[in-house]
């Protein structure tokens, strides 16, 4: 919990450990699995990767890729 606690609100990191002191093992994982999932849990598809440290560039792939998806 300390590791993740600059990344969760102080309600979550409070029913954590209370679940934790509690030995609600159940709700305890349930809890980090929603945290993993809005974390680090990507999409199954990407639909359109960007890499660009250019903000024009990056602005100009963005439309054409819109573009692209209009026509189609």
């Amino acid at each position: 919990v300390q590791k993740i606690s600059p990344y969760i609100s102080l309600n979550l990191r409070q029913e954590l450990l209370q679940s934790y002191e509690k030995k609600e093992w159940q709700k305890l994982i349930v809890m980090l699995l929603e945290y993993y999932d809005k974390t680090y849990k990507k999409p199954d598809k990407i639909d359109f990767e960007l890499n660009t440290d250019d903000i024009l560039k990056a602005q100009e792939e963005l439309l054409d890729h819109f573009k692209a998806q209009l026509l189609f």
